[in-house]
């Protein structure tokens, strides 16, 4: 199975004029209609900017225009409403609609996409009092890893990275947080199985993995069978071990959501960023991770494939 994560770096004050490039007219009237009730300009730059680019990575990923895909909500976990997750509606699509998540900071975009119901946060890194005032909210063993991490800027990055695992996963159940988010407990050591595989695509959306890694040397054939004459004398009985003295077992770590792989992801020095996959920890490994230019969307209108 392949996820991919989709990373854009956005200054919304140095990069103002490629913003003012994209092609809005991608965006449906719901998304206009979102992006023209922000007050702050920087606000509806990321908002638009973000969803020119979702559309952009979705579009050459199913085959169809970005003006084409129609989105809609799958129903809520909590109370059924029409207000969970987001997804494509498959009506108009030639293939099998990816499930997806989209999550925009200051800074940052960030989107993911996969075969299964799929989470992304990416955030800030919070100020030590925001931290304060948070942390009740979390569950206790992770309130218990962050006190632990020390000076105020330690628990300050050991609170960012756990709220954006936490945002993921709630995003990927649907409910986000209308589950409570000290139900949960997603912190402890990065999962995965292998490392986080990186590309910049700078002019297109197309995932791509790399060949996978030839098959291991077969091993060494076993050495011959010794056999004992039977006639010779039985070598000296060896003395039992003596017992080692008993301990007291290792904690068992707690787990996480049961069904649910969270990765962490790079997003530079001041941003947290998470991936939650809803699939066996044996078949969710690390999401590639795309790092988009602007450049690309703003010069090409909407397509940054063409």
């Amino acid at each position: 199975m392949q996820a991919d994560a989709w990373l854009l770096d956005l200054d919304t004050a140095r990069d103002a004029a490629l913003v003012a490039r994209l092609d809005t007219s991608v965006l449906d009237a719901r998304e206009r209609e979102r992006a023209a009730a922000f007050v702050r300009a920087a606000d509806r730059a990321l908002y638009v900017t973000a969803h020119v680019v979702l559309r952009a990575v979705l579009a050459e990923l199913h085959g169809v225009r970005p003006q084409d895909l129609t989105f809609t909500r799958e129903p809520c976990p909590c109370c059924g409403a029409p207000h969970g997750r987001p997804a494509l509606d498959a009506g108009a699509l030639p293939v099998p609609p990816l499930h997806f998540s989209l999550s925009h900071t200051q800074g940052r975009i960030l989107i993911a996409t996969a075969p299964v119901p799929v989470g992304a946060d990416v955030e800030r890194r919070p100020e030590p009092a925001s931290v304060r005032e948070l942390l009740s909210v979390l569950h206790p063993l992770e309130r218990a890893e962050i006190e632990a991490a020390g000076e105020p800027a330690g628990r300050a990055a050991a609170f960012g990275r756990i709220w954006a695992r936490k945002e993921a996963y709630l995003k990927g159940l649907g409910t986000g947080l209308g589950r409570a988010p000290h139900l949960d407990y997603v912190g402890g050591e990065p999962e995965g199985s292998g490392a986080l595989e990186e590309r910049r695509d700078p002019t297109g959306a197309t995932p791509q993995r790399t060949p996978p890694a030839p098959p291991a040397p077969p091993a060494p054939p076993a050495p011959p069978e010794t056999r004992t004459d039977p006639a010779a004398p039985a070598p000296p009985a060896t003395p039992a071990p003596t017992p080692a003295p008993s301990r007291t077992p290792a904690p068992t770590p707690p787990r996480h959501p049961d069904a649910w792989v969270l990765h962490d992801l790079p997003c530079g020095p001041a941003h947290h960023g998470a991936v939650a996959l809803n699939a066996p920890r044996s078949e969710a490994g690390p999401p590639v991770l795309h790092r988009l230019a602007l450049d690309a969307f703003a010069a090409t209108a909407a397509r940054p494939g063409t």
